[in-house]
């Protein structure tokens, strides 16, 4: 009779079996594909590995050999474990225009986030009025609210990183983290709960666990992960910790709701309104959306905090750009005050922003979409069905054909004066008025360009972009005006950041010194 190890041995044989058969036959289907990295089995293991710890560099090495073309790494972030790169603006209009029958852009954050597993039966990502809230009146409140937000901007500021006399050191993203999550909660549940501590901090230290929980899910085999996410997963704890800070006030609003119905106009002007407002009868729960509020945190606060980090970095290591911003938004904000128009206003400021996303971004590849039919590009590369594609984002932005001089770090890059001499040859005095906000929009930061895509392409790029980069630019603009900051030893290059896989961050431990303003 064999041995208890024997069966062990059968059984470890069988699976490898499996796997390498299954893994030839995904192979097959992306032959035509060139690859970085190996194709091997074991190989495509060890390269998936390698594109966790340097995925940036082998999507550089891509972007350089195959211009105009696609290419593809091993990798552990999708259920294919290939992931397919295409390169330039053509291949990411095409992904643009592409119909969700055959590209979906809501499934790649279904599996790296492995929701069936962290979420389950509590997805967030199961009903279309989620995205329709962002993108209606979400992005149409932002004016109403922006007091508020400023408001707690100020009062954030001044309680989290007080304006010393003396140069007082901070380690920039663990300072600037809660401070973005009261900002943003101002914005989303209101007061007196975006200043609840121990609610904020159950956001914050959210988004680390899930993702953790979602790569040793993804790591494990399928018949494994039910474990692994039993074991690993934070979300169901924090879902109902959630629930016992905004329980009592979501019944209250569904209580308005059987009152008065939808669109009544004394109900709160916050995102669980907002929600309430667009869910189908069947989903105008706390459960729901408790779900609903922390997804939209775990989006919003993290990349917002990672944004901004980025941004005082290069105002710290580049001083000589410090005054002519101070000097903009002190005008702006001394004619128009705190204010959306305002924020519309500071041209400088939002070209700066934009420059320093398209050097640094939060991601390398952006616009992530998976086949639900096999999909054909227009230089006739074939994604198969099953697989996931996206736009070498990161390395488009270095690129010199759409770019002068990438590597220089040239704030003015994006003024609207700059970009209408560029296009039509005219004078900068000439340009379009700049005391008209609305003709200014289209060069700003939240516009969506195939050459500029920090927030990706097409009706499917972030939706909460026109809130972040507000929230952004009153923060900026705040700092500006109270602040002067200096990196450590007076470096004056910003501090390198960390790359994961397609994801990109700044340096968690690096610090800023602040100091009140002298004027």
């Amino acid at each position: 009779m064999p041995s208890p190890a024997a069966y062990v041995g059968l059984a470890v044989a069988g699976w490898l079996s499996y796997q390498w058969y299954w893994f030839r036959q995904n192979l097959k289907k992306v032959s035509a594909i060139p690859t970085i990295g190996s194709d091997g089995f074991i190989g495509s293991y060890l390269s998936a590995w390698k594109y966790f710890v340097s995925g940036h560099k082998m999507i550089e090495e891509g972007y350089r050999k195959y211009p105009g073309g696609a290419f593809k790494v091993a990798t552990f972030e999708t259920p294919s474990r290939w992931l397919i790169i295409v390169v330039g603006p053509k291949l990411s209009d095409d992904i643009r225009k592409a119909s969700d029958d055959y590209l979906a852009s809501n499934e790649p954050t279904i599996d790296t986030l492995q929701m069936d597993y962290t979420f389950g039966t509590e997805r967030p990502h199961t009903a279309a009025h989620h995205m329709q809230m962002f993108s209606r009146p979400m992005t149409r409140n932002i004016a109403a609210r922006f007091p508020d937000v400023q408001d707690e901007v100020v009062n954030s500021f001044k309680e989290l990183l007080p304006a010393s006399e003396d140069w007082t050191s901070y380690t920039v993203m663990e300072t600037i983290l809660p401070i973005v999550t009261r900002t943003s909660n101002r914005f989303f549940v209101g007061l007196p709960l975006c200043r609840n501590r121990e609610y904020c901090s159950t956001l914050e230290q959210f988004a680390v666990r899930l993702m953790v929980s979602a790569y040793a899910i993804t790591l494990s085999p399928s018949f494994f992960r039910p474990i692994v996410a039993a074991l690993t997963t934070n979300v169901h704890a924090t879902q109902k910790k959630l629930r016992s800070f905004l329980g009592p006030v979501i019944q209250d609003r569904l209580r308005m709701y059987e009152d008065s119905g939808v669109g009544n106009e004394e109900k709160p002007n916050d995102m669980i309104t907002w929600l309430l407002d667009l869910a189908p009868e069947d989903l105008r729960t706390t459960e729901d959306v408790v779900a609903r509020l922390l997804i939209s945190n775990f989006a919003a606060i993290h990349t917002t905090t990672m944004s901004l980090s980025d941004v005082l970095f290069h105002l710290a290591a580049y001083q000589e750009y410090i005054e002519p911003l101070r000097s903009e938004v002190d005008s702006v904000i001394s004619t128009y005050g705190w204010s959306k128009e305002s924020m519309v206003r500071l041209h400088k400021l939002d070209s700066y922003m934009k420059e320093v996303g398209r050097m640094r971004g939060v991601n390398n590849v952006t616009s992530q979409r998976k086949a639900l039919k096999d999909f054909t590009f227009s230089n006739g590369v074939v994604v198969p069905k099953g697989f996931t594609v996206g736009i070498a984002s990161s390395a488009q932005h270095y690129d010199s054909t759409i770019y002068e001089e990438p590597e220089l770090f040239d704030p003015n890059r994006f003024l609207p004066e700059r970009l209408q001499e560029k296009h039509d040859g005219r004078n900068p005095a000439s340009a379009e008025n700049d005391n008209d906000p609305s003709s200014q929009v289209k060069h700003q930061m939240v516009s969506l360009d195939t050459n500029y895509i920090l927030f990706g392409v097409g009706r499917h790029a972030c939706p909460g972009r026109f809130f972040a980069v507000n929230e952004l630019k009153g923060m900026a603009a705040y700092i500006l005006l109270n602040y002067d900051l200096k990196l450590p030893n007076d470096e004056k290059v910003p501090p390198p950041g960390q790359h994961f896989g397609s994801a990109r961050s700044p340096n968690p431990s690096a610090k800023i010194l602040f100091r009140k303003r002298r004027t």
